[in-house]
């Protein structure tokens, strides 16, 4: 996580975290709502996503065998 002064950010947008994951900008937008997504961050009206943020999210998604009894989300 960025902390130094020096340290730069690297902000997505909407179409470009969701090309990243895999999925359509809509299903990201729809994520928000439900609050499955993502932290995002909001400038005015934009919505950015960090790409250490969205590397986060999918490590913790990272399984080494399908659980008993899942259910796709």
């Amino acid at each position: 996580m960025p902390n130094a002064k020096n340290d730069i950010v690297q902000l997505l947008t909407t179409e470009e975290a969701a090309s990243m994951l895999g999925l359509k900008a809509v299903t990201l937008q729809k994520w928000r709502t439900i609050g499955h997504a993502p932290n995002f961050i909001k400038i005015g009206r934009n919505v950015r996503y960090d790409l250490a943020t969205l590397n986060a999210f999918l490590e913790a998604g990272r399984r080494s065998k399908s659980e008993f009894g899942e259910q796709n989300a």
